[in-house]
């Protein structure tokens, strides 16, 4: 089968002969080539590709050519008119070769493929263009969880909307565009304040605050969490450490991206921000979603055992969504367990929420954690919280994330009341 050069330079010769013709370029990509390389090695996988490329050639009638392209994949040309067969039929027939299984120097191996898809004239006159973006339209079906997908504008529109997201967020990195906001956590058993969790913001050039569901996705893909996680991490320590200069004994929050726990370096990071900062360990709460933690738990076990070494509290937020069981939880080395909001949304009229939370808080406590809800609003989800033992709350019933001066204010006012209704 041709390498790519010679494929890429055939096609534009058949280009060049039919200046009037329609082709459809195909982007055949194995998905899942690099696992298969890795397990049974590089030999394996040259063989593996090689029984693909034979699968390919038999998939295909005599009006079309195909030729290796990239490490892991193939590239299928065309030639689209009333005489040739419908362009997704071709793609579905390819696929249907490919991922049959295969059993190669005694291994069984079964492959995943994406297809994307780019015709001419369409989407652009030459190999080049049509080959960005049928490279495009495989991005995108392998994100959306489909094997085939068509380009269209609103994929290269979207590739370059993550492209300018990609160099703001650098930019907001590197000129310190990130700030933080703080929102109290009240506990029920004291009514005094515990703490805050740090929530990060970002303040563009034009000075547009952008909410973290619009960046933090894309820079958890893109691997930009690592150096934010880090940053919040320092400056959340370096607050509370401004509170307990001014005599305000409290807790910090912070969220740790499963991305960051992936790297496996959180303990040493999080033992030198504390050195940093002069925090004293047990005034910092590392947070971690439940589907981080469910998603590998015995490594992420072991850091989280480590950070409680080092004297620091652990969360696991968002608790309740997801894929937890009882044995996992039993694993769990951690303080707290944080109630997702949704559950607390319609406790006033829900009674198989209540019921949900009333389980996971007697759960909770019989398993030696804290529990704390998050997205109190109404007095009456407080009472109720009350009523079932919730240890700690934090919502917009007693603020909204706000700024390092504003929160220091409210925390004296608070401190100075122990009143859990202030605010």
């Amino acid at each position: 089968m041709p390498d790519q050069r010679f494929f890429a330079e055939e096609v534009e010769r058949q280009m060049a002969r039919s200046t009037g013709a329609a082709f459809t370029l195909h982007i055949v990509r194995i998905d899942n080539f690099s696992v298969v390389n890795n397990a049974f090695g590089p030999e394996t996988g040259r063989q593996l590709l090689q029984v693909c490329a034979n699968r390919l050639r038999n998939s295909l009638n005599g009006g079309c050519l195909a030729g290796r392209y990239g490490a892991d994949g193939f590239a299928v040309l065309q030639r689209t008119g009333k005489e040739c067969p419908e362009v997704a039929a071709l793609a579905r027939q390819i696929l249907t070769q490919l991922t049959a299984p295969y059993l190669i120097w005694g291994h069984r191996i079964s492959i995943a493929a994406t297809i994307g898809i780019a015709s001419r004239p369409d989407d652009g006159g030459d190999f080049a263009a049509l080959a960005h973006r049928a490279g495009l339209a495989v991005d995108h079906a392998f994100k959306g969880g489909q094997p085939i997908a068509r380009y269209h504008s609103d994929i290269l529109a979207d590739a370059r909307r993550i492209a300018a997201l990609d160099i703001d967020l650098r930019n907001a990195l590197a000129t310190q565009q990130f700030f933080l906001q703080f929102q109290p956590q009240v506990s029920l058993l004291t009514g005094k304040l515990s703490g805050a969790e740090a929530l990060v913001r970002w303040r563009c050039p034009d000075g547009t605050v952008m909410p973290p569901d619009t960046f933090l996705p894309y820079a958890e893909e893109s691997g930009l969490i690592a150096a934010i996680d880090e940053w919040v991490l320092s400056q959340a320590c370096h607050a509370a450490r401004r509170w307990h200069d001014s005599g305000m004994r409290l807790r910090i929050s912070v969220n740790m991206s499963s991305a960051r726990f992936a790297q496996r370096h959180i303990p040493a990071l999080v033992t030198r921000v504390l050195q940093e900062t002069g925090l004293e360990p047990r005034y910092l709460d590392i947070e971690l979603t439940e589907t981080a933690v469910m998603h590998d738990i015995e490594r992420v076990g072991s850091d989280l055992a480590s950070l409680r070494s080092l004297g620091v509290s652990v969360s696991i937020d968002d608790f309740g969504v997801g894929y937890s069981s009882l044995r996992s939880i039993k694993q769990l080395r951690a303080d707290r367990l944080k109630i997702d909001r949704d559950f607390v949304r319609n406790l006033a009229v829900s009674g198989s929420d209540r019921a949900i939370l009333r389980t996971i808080i007697h759960l909770g406590h019989e398993l030696d954690f804290e529990v704390v809800a998050e997205g109190v609003e109404t007095a009456d989800q407080l009472t109720i919280l009350r009523a079932e033992r919730c240890d700690e709350v934090q919502g917009f019933l007693f603020a909204r994330p706000m700024s390092m001066p504003d929160f220091m204010a409210y925390a004296q006012r608070f401190c100075a009341s122990g009143d859990c209704h202030a605010g």
